[in-house]
């Protein structure tokens, strides 16, 4: 699960002390994210303004320990955030830039002690203490292009790690290998008849298949107007490995997929393994990969500037 601090919410638990925070307690933070679940991100335009207020004497013995445990979301370039603009009118400077650097390492959520400031972005807005199966099971990544506001104070870190230590088994990953022995789906997955639409790929009648969609946004989840496709995924058991089809259609209101929609196929590693692109009257597109149960794939879907990225294990 990838938390992005918005920076004035641990600066405000930094400035607690003073512009002079001990180091005890920035090693008593160091020591707790380097052992959590978590992974934990912060902007780099938070870094730099967290640096310039502290003091100087001690600036960089705490900036050392932040960027050990913390890691870094680059800065949007200018086109990424024109781009955001015309999405998100009215919003505030700052957290639009926080919103494009989460988009670039696909963060699943900001936490942030004040929400207010991102209010006009429209993010679904999660409140830990009521919200935290919701968090648990991963709920958010129907709409992954674009994270949920986690609401609470810096502290609300442990009260998350405290259930994810409780919860060996949370996962916000899809288990395909599952669907296809139990014959049931995931959250969010639904039979093609829910969609009114039809695959292109054929089933094999050399093997059993369990075909589930599921509708991606692409775009802001406030606007009316985005474009959205289906994501089939379709699980098949022929011999000892899992045979995966992943395929992308047009939403029923759309004969065909937009124009330079990209989607990629990444191994563990994040290496891309496959890739399609689509060009004038797309009816769909098509990838298929192979392998054993346990293993990490995702799939990445790119199309003007918004991501979406769907973590599995096969």
């Amino acid at each position: 699960m990838k938390v992005l601090v918005h920076y004035p919410t641990l600066l405000h638990n930094l400035l607690q002390y003073g512009t002079n925070p001990p180091l005890e307690h920035v090693d008593r933070l160091w020591h707790r994210l380097k052992t959590s679940h978590l992974q934990v991100y912060i902007s780099q335009r938070g870094l730099n303004v967290i640096r310039n207020e502290l003091s100087s004497t001690i600036a960089n013995n705490v900036m050392g320990r932040i960027q050990d445990v913390f890691q870094v979301c680059p800065n949007p370039s200018p086109l990424q955030l024109e781009e955001a603009k015309r999405s998100f009118i009215g919003g505030n400077y700052e957290e639009l830039v926080e919103i494009c650097s989460t988009r670039l390492m696909q963060i699943d959520y900001i936490l942030s002690d004040i929400p207010c400031a991102f209010h006009s972005f429209g993010l679904r807005e999660i409140q830990l203490d009521r919200d935290i199966v919701t968090v648990l099971r991963g709920e958010n990544s129907s709409l992954k292009s674009f994270p949920a506001l986690m609401k609470g104070n810096f502290s609300s870190l442990w009260f998350l790690e405290n259930y994810l230590r409780e919860t060996p088994d949370y996962s916000s990953k899809t288990t395909l290998s599952q669907w296809f022995r139990e014959n049931r789906s995931a959250r969010n997955w639904h039979p093609l008849e829910a969609f009114n639409v039809k695959s292109y790929v054929e089933t094999t009648a050399r093997s059993r298949k369990f075909r589930r969609g599921k509708l991606i946004h692409l775009g802001p989840p406030h606007l009316n107007n985005a474009n959205s496709v289906i994501l089939v995924i379709a699980v098949a058991n022929p011999q000892r490995e899992f045979n995966v089809t992943m395929e992308i259609l047009p939403s029923q209101s759309n004969s065909v997929l937009p124009r330079n929609l990209l989607c990629q196929i990444l191994d563990v590693t994040d290496t891309c393994v496959a890739q399609e692109e689509t060009g004038y009257n797309t009816p769909a597109i098509s990838m298929e990969i192979e392998g054993e149960a346990g293993e990490r794939v995702s799939i990445l879907i790119q199309h003007q500037g918004f991501i979406h990225r769907e973590d599995l294990v096969i």
